[in-house]
């Protein structure tokens, strides 16, 4: 698949709606971003990395909001082109940086990054 595959596939996924509970009944939300690239990540057998704000800000701490002169937005983006572009790339860097070749240390830099991103520094 091309990147414009990846590109239409995140943006059919991410524009689909569910039905979520919520107070007095039900409505319906688009899937997202955050969940499309779940569904990448699966179908793909971890070759592209799962994307959420976790995630995002993780990235963000450690890059200090700037890589290779790219600037990092505060909050998670909605844009597959930002994704594909520059997370996929940050993210292949880090697991060049780790010596990751397989599936389950692609697996851990995920989660790694998610807890890392859930670390908010204290102001003091």
């Amino acid at each position: 698949m091309s990147r414009e595959d990846y590109r239409s596939f995140l943006n059919q996924s991410a524009s689909e709606h569910f039905v979520k509970a919520c107070h007095g009944g039900y409505k319906s939300v688009p899937f997202g971003l955050s969940r499309a690239t779940y569904i990448l990540h699966v179908f793909s057998k971890a070759r592209f990395p799962i994307y959420d704000s976790n995630t995002h800000s993780g990235i963000c701490l450690l890059t200090h909001g700037r890589y290779h002169g790219w600037g990092i937005p505060k909050t998670k983006s909605k844009d597959p082109d930002w994704y594909l572009g520059k997370f996929c790339a940050i993210i292949a860097d880090l697991q060049q940086q780790c010596a990751v070749h397989d599936n389950a240390s692609r697996r851990e830099v995920d989660k790694a990054l998610f807890q890392y991103g859930k670390w908010e520094p204290r102001h003091d």
